[in-house]
C-alpha cells in the first residue's frame, strides 16, 4: 500500500478512513506521513528548535521529546464550550493535531519538512471532474446522495436538498 501511495500521493484519498500511514526510507533519511481524508486517524505534532516529533497520541509527543506537559488554554476553551478539542487543538501546549488529507515529508539529509494539504471539500464537490449525472439516472439512496454532496455549497439550497434526502 505504501508503494502505491508513494507512486501517486493523491491516491491516499482513495483509502477508507480511519488511518494514519508512515513510510520511512532510512537510506534516504526520509519520512512521509499521511492522514486520512477526513482526519479520523490521529496524528499529532510537536515543533522543537531542532526538528519535529509526530505521534498518534498527543502526550506521547511530549514524552518522546522530553518536554514537560503544559496546559493549552485554547484547546481547553474549546473543550469547555463544545465538549471536545476542535481543529488543531489538544490538551497540551505546543502539541497540535494534524488535519485530515495531509501529507508531511521530512527529509533529514536536507533538514527540510514539507507539508501539503488537500482541501477535501473540493474533491467531494467534484471540482475539476466530469459533471455528475442527474439524480433521476442514479439508483439507490447512496447514489442519490453523491450528486447532492458534490454540489458547490451556495447558500442553504444545497443544505436543504441534503436535509430532504436524509429526512432531517
Amino acid at each position: 500500500m505504501a508503494r502505491a501511495v508513494l507512486q501517486a500521493p493523491g491516491r491516499f484519498l482513495d483509502l477508507a478512513p480511519p488511518f494514519t500511514m508512515a513510510v520511512l526510507d532510512p537510506a534516504d533519511e526520509r519520512l512521509e506521513l499521511f492522514t486520512d481524508s477526513i482526519g479520523v486517524g490521529r496524528l499529532f505534532q510537536l515543533r522543537l528548535p531542532d526538528g519535529w516529533v509526530w505521534s498518534n497520541r498527543p502526550v506521547a509527543a511530549l514524552l518522546f521529546a522530553g518536554v514537560a506537559a503544559r496546559v493549552a488554554e485554547r484547546g481547553w476553551r474549546y473543550a469547555a464550550a463544545c465538549g471536545w478539542f476542535m481543529g488543531d487543538t489538544t490538551p497540551y501546549d505546543g502539541v497540535l493535531a494534524v488535519p485530515g488529507a495531509t501529507r508531511i515529508v521530512a527529509e533529514g539529509r536536507h533538514r527540510r519538512c514539507t507539508v501539503s494539504h488537500v482541501e477535501i471539500s473540493s474533491v467531494w464537490s467534484g471540482a475539476g471532474r466530469a459533471p455528475t449525472p442527474p439524480q433521476s439516472s442514479c439508483k439507490g439512496a447512496h447514489a442519490r446522495l453523491v450528486p447532492c454532496i458534490r454540489l458547490p455549497i451556495a447558500g442553504m439550497r444545497s443544505f436543504r436538498s441534503l436535509g430532504k434526502l436524509l429526512r432531517i
